[in-house]
Parts: C-alpha cells; sequence; structure tokens
C-alpha cells in the first residue's frame, strides 16, 4: 500500500528498450512512466499517484507493468488516499 507517493525500482542487465506504465483494474492506462532506450543498471521511478492528464487518481488497486527487452513483469499496487 501507498499514499501518496511510490517508488518502483528496477534493474537491467543490459540496454534495452524500456517500458514501464500505470494500469488500472479495467486494463486502462492510467500513466506512462517510461518510454524509452536505457542503459544496464539499477533505476528508481517515483510515481505520484496522478494519471497522464496530472490528475489524482482515486484510491483503489494499480497494476505496474515493466516491458524490458523480450521480458515483462507485472506488480500490484494498492494507492489508500
Amino acid at each position: 500500500p501507498f499514499n501518496p507517493t511510490t517508488h518502483i525500482s528496477y534493474s537491467l542487465s543490459a540496454n534495452t528498450d524500456v517500458k514501464l506504465s500505470v494500469f488500472n483494474v479495467q486494463g486502462q492506462e492510467v500513466r506512462n512512466l517510461v518510454d524509452t532506450f536505457q542503459s544496464a543498471g539499477l533505476y528508481e521511478i517515483t510515481w505520484d499517484a496522478t494519471d497522464k492528464n496530472d490528475m489524482k487518481v482515486p484510491s483503489g488497486l494499480y497494476i505496474c507493468r515493466l516491458i524490458a527487452g523480450n521480458r515483462q513483469l507485472v506488480t500490484k499496487m494498492n494507492l489508500l488516499n
């Protein structure tokens, strides 16, 4: 659970294209946090619980999806306002 921000950490073992997005439980993309080529290394992104229009999102369950090269990782996040 988080409020009002959460930190999303990830590690890349090789240089690759990265896309990190947050979705609501209906599968709609709420916010795209990263969409670029990144070098191998450690990264940390902060999500401030806003959507792509910079509006605060309501409390609830959100899905974080990281796509790095041919790998994908999905995790759940619970926002408590």
